[in-house]
């Protein structure tokens, strides 16, 4: 009761009539279903409602980047308006870590396999041997990077296998005389 027709104290008659104002409390609103929607969008809708928003992001199995998981209060509650919606926004699939295999002395296709099966990106380079590094034939891997047996990298990290073109290489410095004739 905000209010009455006749103040508190005044002395009445029995069975008068007295008015009394009652407040139906907040205006009231329903929280907007932006579920799956993009962030973006939830956003422009749920301040179109009078509402304030709050972004946080988390992972989800099943929800696109960038869009909403759910809300709190959830959708189709009625709340006050001008009352705080939070928004979860997915940020894709939980990072999976694994471990990179040694494929060092393979060959090139069964490394790569190794590699693909552990979900991880495959990138190749050709190299030729030093002539101080153990030797390997064309097609087999001499190098990894990153290496194995480090910590676990994310799905889908890059490593780089170089490849051996089966030839050595060496710098080779030659003094000749200085009476040398280049004839």
């Amino acid at each position: 009761v905000y209010e009455q027709s006749i103040k508190e104290g005044s002395k009445v008659k029995n069975d008068t009539n007295i008015t009394l104002y009652v407040s139906m409390g907040k205006k009231t609103k329903t929280v907007n279903d932006v579920y799956n929607k993009t962030d973006s969008t939830a956003i422009s809708e749920l301040e179109a409602n009078g509402f304030k928003v709050i972004v946080t992001e988390m992972p989800s199995e099943d929800v696109e980047i960038n869009h909403v998981i759910r809300t709190e209060p959830a959708r189709s509650t009625v709340v006050a308006e001008g009352e705080t919606i939070t928004i979860f926004v997915s940020t894709g699939k939980p990072t999976e870590y694994v471990n990179i295999p040694d494929v060092v002395s393979e060959p090139l296709e069964q490394a790569k396999k190794k590699l693909t099966d552990n979900k991880l990106l495959v990138s190749v380079e050709e190299v030729d041997i030093a002539w101080n590094e153990k030797y390997l034939p064309e097609g087999y891997v001499v190098k990894q990077t990153p290496e194995s047996g480090g910590s676990k990298v994310a799905e889908g990290t890059t490593v780089t296998l170089y490849v051996s073109t089966g030839v050595y290489k060496a710098d080779v410095e030659i003094k000749l005389p200085q009476d040398y004739d280049k004839e």
